[in-house]
């Protein structure tokens, strides 16, 4: 199982576009996010596992983006989070020890998740990570 490779790698991608990267479980998500922008993973759920030697692994990945409300209209900041996750998915498809990542859906979340003056959306995808097990 390649959960740890798969945390650091999101962790990596998250600072490289300038976010703080936190993880665990969403209960703890409010009191913990005081440095935006960031990045929340939850914890990763094996959803599939192939093979015996071989390997093939389906890990669901559930991330939360939040950054500052620069302003009172959600639309925008939504659409920069929705393109930095889109940036996160593609680039995890890249990272070394990943064999593909499918299905990215990104919804908005109407209640900011930690503050007022925030906004947020919620990323889901599968990750696939293929390995030889002895």
């Amino acid at each position: 199982m390649k959960r740890i490779m798969l945390m650091n790698a999101l962790r990596q991608i998250a600072e490289s576009l300038g976010y703080r990267f936190l993880a665990g479980r969403e209960e703890r998500l409010a009191p913990l996010t005081r440095g935006l922008p960031a990045v929340w993973v939850t914890p990763l759920r094996l959803r599939k596992a192939e093979g015996r030697a071989w390997r093939r692994d389906t890990y669901a990945v559930r991330l939360r983006l939040i950054a500052p409300s620069v302003s009172q209209e959600p639309e925008a900041g939504w659409q920069t989070l929705e393109a930095d996750a889109s940036r996160m998915f593609t680039q995890l498809g890249q990272a070394a020890g990943v064999r593909y990542v499918e299905g990215l859906k990104v919804t908005p979340d109407e209640q900011p998740v930690v503050l007022r003056e925030a906004v947020s959306v919620t990323a889901e995808f599968d990750a696939v990570v293929c390995y030889y097990q002895a």
